[in-house]
Parts: C-alpha cells; sequence; structure tokens
C-alpha cells in the first residue's frame, strides 16, 4: 500500500509539471510501468485528482489537487518577504522569478511568479529541488557562502560534477567578480537563468533568478536588462527579511 502511495504521488507531482501528461510522458519521467501508471491512473480518476484530457491517450489534473494543500501554512519571512518585491518584478519585466533556499543538500525553490507571469515555460517550480552545481541559484548561493560552509556544502555536492576544485573556486570567483550565476540553456530546455544572492541583516539567506526565454535574447542582453532591476529585488527582499534566524550560518 504504501509503494503504491508513493508512486501515485510521483505521477500527481509530474503531472503537476505539465497541463497535459501521456502514459509514456509519465512513465518515462517517474520510471513506473506503463501497465501501473494506467492502473494508479485509474485510481486518481476515480477519487477525482485526474482527468481525461480531450487528447486521447493523455490526462491532466483536476482542481482538486488544490484540497491536498489547503492545511499547509508553512513558511518563511524571507519568503513573506520576497513576495510582493518578486510580483512587482515580474509584473514589470513579464519574465518570472524565483526564489531559492538551501535545504538538505540542494536549493529548493520556495516562492515562483510563475503563475503570474505571461512568459513561463513551466507550469510551477514550487518545491522544486535544484543541485547546487547544477544550477545557477546554487552556483550563486555556493560563490557568496563563507568558505568553510562552501567547503562542507561542496563535499556533500561532490558527485555532480567530475571537475576539479580549483576550476570549481575559478568559477565562484568569476560569480563574484560579475556579482551573478548563470544556467545555460539546452535543446530540451530552451530557457536561461540569471540568479543572484539574497542577504538579509548581513547572512546570506536565498538566491533570486529570473528565468528567460533563449531565443528572446542573449544572456548578455539580460544581464543587461535584467540584473539592474534584480538586485534592486534582492535588496528590497533583505530589508523586509529583517529576522537573524533565516539564515542557516
Amino acid at each position: 500500500m504504501k509503494h503504491s502511495a508513493t508512486r501515485a504521488l510521483a505521477l500527481l507531482k509530474t503531472m503537476n509539471l505539465r497541463a497535459v501528461s501521456s502514459v509514456r510522458d509519465l512513465a518515462a519521467d517517474t520510471g513506473i510501468s506503463k501497465p501501473s501508471v494506467v492502473r494508479l491512473l485509474a485510481i486518481l480518476i476515480e477519487d477525482g485528482y485526474v482527468q481525461r484530457s480531450n487528447k486521447i491517450g493523455s490526462y491532466m489534473l483536476t482542481e482538486n489537487v488544490l484540497h491536498l494543500a489547503a492545511g499547509f501554512r508553512q513558511d518563511s519571512v524571507v519568503e513573506r518577504a520576497a513576495r510582493t518585491p518578486m510580483d512587482a518584478l515580474t509584473a514589470q519585466v513579464g519574465w518570472p522569478t524565483a526564489l531559492g533556499m538551501f535545504e538538505q543538500g540542494a536549493m529548493v525553490v520556495r516562492y515562483s511568479t510563475i503563475p503570474t507571469s505571461p512568459l513561463a515555460w513551466y507550469r510551477t517550480t514550487i518545491h522544486q529541488r535544484l543541485p547546487l552545481l547544477g544550477s545557477a541559484m546554487g552556483v550563486a548561493f555556493l560563490a557568496y557562502s563563507p568558505q568553510h560552509v562552501r567547503d562542507e556544502l561542496l563535499a556533500s555536492a561532490s558527485l555532480e560534477t567530475s571537475s576539479p576544485i580549483d576550476s570549481i573556486d575559478e568559477r565562484f570567483e568569476r560569480v563574484r567578480a560579475q556579482g551573478y550565476a548563470i544556467r545555460a540553456g539546452t535543446a530540451e530546455h530552451p530557457t536561461f537563468s540569471l540568479s543572484i544572492p539574497v542577504h538579509a541583516d548581513g547572512r546570506l539567506v536565498a538566491a533570486l533568478s529570473i528565468t528567460i526565454f533563449g531565443r528572446a535574447m542573449t544572456i548578455d542582453d539580460a544581464v543587461t536588462r535584467y540584473l539592474g532591476p534584480l538586485r534592486d529585488t534582492a535588496s528590497a527582499i533583505g530589508k523586509r527579511a529583517t529576522a537573524p534566524d533565516q539564515s542557516i550560518f
């Protein structure tokens, strides 16, 4: 029963990343066999969390999934402080922004303006775990972490890369020199992200990023246009987040 519940939750989380999902998509993304995906979808349909879409062989979530989070009220001072400045930035520039905080070896998205952005690539990234060395948020956070903390975090992230420590340190120096980290786009994910640190009371508390379609502009153009507003937003978050216990240090 526990195994079935775990697999059903995996399906729901995966479906949350797309408007419509096929059995093939779900099997590939979750590693669950197609027959098991079909059986689990039938249960979720019966319970009212999933419905068949107009496209044959495809499925989508229903509004009932919102009830699963109805009793969840956990947030943080930093997260609450970020909402208004981030919403204002997305209203100004259109592109979605996200706030990531370090949790158990990864950067976890705690707030995102995807719902209000007309240019968002995903439906949501809330609670998504991003690798420290494989994301702009992670690299920005590492680059601005105190040396002893960074060494500890890098030790836990050693499996993420085969690059020598010297080249990683040079990367962090470059990030600090330019003031931001970049995640380049790929053919599969044609967006890139620009990320900077967020400080409150002189402490590193989070990383803030903006995500842009690669075909819309170059990274250099994005830096020219948005680094200033992104920094202003990070500064506003820091000023609003005055609780010192939000830092991990």
